[in-house]
């Protein structure tokens, strides 16, 4: 038998919450500030391109597998478009 949604969530907070809890409690660490300024500069920028070059705002197949499918190739076009203009 399925378990309620409010169930399911609640099973959902008590799995996670340790690792939530650390993470906010090291939000003021330099180190910790310095990896989230390195995440904007590096990812952001990546996912802001594969949403508006590569069609990444919606998966047009449906399941976890062909969003992961999407997903990854529109990384290798990214990666080779980089190769590219690195190569010339």
């Amino acid at each position: 038998m399925p378990e309620s949604p409010g169930t399911y969530w609640e099973r959902l907070d008590s799995y996670f919450k340790p690792s939530v809890q650390r993470h906010f409690s090291r939000r003021w660490e330099p180190e910790y500030r310095e990896a989230l300024k390195q995440r904007q500069v590096w990812c952001e920028g990546t996912f802001a391109i594969q949403k508006r070059c590569h069609n990444l705002t919606g998966v047009l197949r449906r399941g976890l597998g062909a969003a992961e499918d999407h997903c990854l190739l529109s990384a290798t076009a990214l990666n080779l478009k980089r190769m590219i203009r690195y190569i010339s």
